[in-house]
């Protein structure tokens, strides 16, 4: 993680928002955290794990998402975010376990293995002075550990003449030294060798879990839990015990009842993409910033107002030649950093000029440069210093994010070439007739999930820096109109009316949409939960068994 990573993640730390979610959290055992983008999310998710007092767990709906999630935390979080794709799982459960930040999709956390207390009975336990156990090749195959020359990570395991080493989940190696059949000397190091420590006994659990009775979730007693969305999780969910036509099966109804009952248990931050209620949490409104779209004139204007009120810009970027150009051309000053594991180089360039810079350091990064004071410092990997982030200098960093994010509140704004420079790579599309494919007329309603309901009013084309894209054209109440990419099409779908009154047009200039979204969500909870009781009930009653009497049946007819 590079320091302005910590330095941002510190701000957040620090500020009002962050400390009344934590607030909240320890005294209702959840909080919901509103108005995050996607950034925003990792930052407040990293954040949380920095300085939990328990074990995290980030539960995301699906493997796609959780990528995203380990990518982007890579570029900007604190602790790492050790992973486990559904495919994976059963082999990776014991190194997930030995972490302290952990993420899984539901499908995962839903996986059916033994129980905890069965997986520690197929432990073994090596002790120095006792023999070692017979077979010892075969078991530690069918742990899941792979054989190899040398060990260098976990779930390895090599042998050679009377010396065993093992490759553990928690980045220790373990030798076994035999004598014969006796183990003569036992150890623990690092996998290169360093910190060797003689030890008395070691217990040595699978890599890999047979599938049993129990879920995966049953291993995360006492972590706190971070949710990409509750819907979304929900949602997940339900998808894993509902059939082929969408129904719940009825023996998997009280499997989603203990489910969501176990989930209950443990303390949960909610991470949502929209308003959350006081009375559910904090809006942070950590939101993406707007689109440049390469109009850098207002873009530049707007930073240099941001600035002169202390606010801190932070750009990261691939693209760091053409931005120094025009920050250069706008007289704009600002910190070139280029952050890599060996070293750390800063360019400054300086308006004002840098008179501590020595003639012979002096850099001239692109062509046009020459009139600029330019500074270049490369060093062995070190922590920046204070003046080199917080030096109201925009600080232009080497390194490639999804999407920036505002800081609402924290004076820190920070941008990606998605904002700057939209979108530089397009799929060519075939055009799709959206009014063909729902059948949908000019005038017809139609409820979009986002904001609500709307009045159809065509489809089209715009053109914006050169890339044309489809979108669907939805008016709501007074005049306002949305412009819905095709792409996102999954999104709107047809009003379907009670009766024949029309329906009352959605306002985009209020929250009503999100507060009857609430209202509705509130109540399919409560049907679901009365149809769960339901079948439980139906579950636990004994059936009525009839006696087979079919013989006294026949000797009736024939007599």
């Amino acid at each position: 993680m590079s320091e302005f990573s910590k330095y941002i993640l510190e701000k957040i730390q620090s500020g009002v928002s962050f400390k009344k979610a934590q607030a909240l959290l320890s005294e209702k055992g959840s909080v919901s955290c509103g108005e995050l983008g996607d950034t925003g999310k990792v930052f407040l998710a990293s954040t949380f794990a920095g300085c939990a007092k328990d074990n995290v767990l980030l539960v995301v709906a699906n493997d796609l998402r959780l990528e995203s999630f380990k990518k982007q935390i890579e570029a900007l979080g604190e602790k790492p975010l050790t992973v486990a794709l559904s495919s994976e799982i059963g082999q990776k459960l014991a190194i997930v376990l030995s972490a302290d930040f952990v993420g899984l999709s539901v499908d995962s956390l839903l996986t059916n293995v033994v129980t905890p207390e069965e997986y520690e009975k197929l432990s073994i336990v090596i002790k120095e002075g006792k023999s070692i156990i017979e077979d010892v090749d075969r078991i530690l195959l069918d742990f899941g550990f792979e054989k190899t020359k040398k060990v260098r990570g976990a779930a390895e395991y090599s042998k050679r003449g009377d010396m065993i080493e093992i490759g553990l989940a928690n980045g220790t190696k373990i030798g076994v030294e035999l004598f014969g059949q006796k183990v003569e000397k036992l150890y623990s190091s690092a996998y290169d060798g360093a910190g060797k420590k003689s030890l008395q006994d070691v217990c040595i659990r699978p890599m890999k879990i047979p599938e049993g009775r129990a879920k995966i979730l049953d291993y995360f007693q006492d972590w706190t839990i971070i949710m990409d969305g509750e819907d979304a999780i929900d949602l997940a969910i339900l998808s894993s015990v509902q059939g082929s036509e969408n129904q719940i099966l009825p023996e998997k109804a009280g499997e989603l009842a203990q489910i969501q009952k176990e989930i209950k248990k443990h303390k949960i931050i909610y991470l949502e993409s929209f308003f959350t209620s006081e009375e559910r949490g904090v809006n942070f409104s950590y939101l993406p910033p707007q689109s440049v779209q390469r109009h850098f004139a207002d873009w530049i204007s707007g930073i240099k107002e941001a600035q002169k009120v202390g606010t801190k810009i932070i750009i990261f970027t691939a693209k760091e030649k053409e931005l120094a150009k025009i920050f250069l051309h706008n007289s704009v000053n600002f910190s070139l950093i280029g952050l890599t594991d060996s070293t750390f180089s800063v360019k400054r360039f300086d308006l004002k000029g840098c008179p501590e810079v020595e003639p012979q350091n002096t850099h001239r990064l692109l062509e046009d440069t020459h009139h600029h004071t330019v500074s270049q410092r490369q060093e062995k990997a070190r922590k920046p210093q204070s003046d080199e982030i917080d030096n109201g200098l925009v600080s232009i960093i080497i390194q490639e994010i999804d999407e920036g994010v505002i800081l609402k509140g924290l004076k820190t704004n920070i941008y990606s070439d998605k904002e700057i420079f939209g979108e530089t790579k397009t799929k060519r599309r075939k055009k799709v007739n959206f009014s063909a494919l729902t059948n949908l007329k000019i005038g017809e309603y139609v409820v979009h999930i986002d904001h609500g309901i709307g009045k159809f009013v065509g489809f089209g084309t715009i053109k914006i820096d050169d890339i044309s894209r489809e979108y669907i054209f939805i008016e709501y109440s007074k005049g306002d109109k949305i412009y819905v990419p095709i792409d996102q099409a999954d999104k709107v779908t047809k009003y379907i009316s009670v009766g024949n009154s029309e329906p009352i047009l959605s306002s985009l200039s209020t929250g009503h949409w999100l507060k009857i979204r609430a209202r509705v969500k509130e109540h399919i909870e409560q049907m679901a939960r009365e149809l769960l009781e339901t079948q439980a009930l139906r579950m636990e009653e004994k059936k009525f068994h009839y006696i087979n009497d079919a013989d006294e049946h026949r000797q009736l007819a024939e007599s």
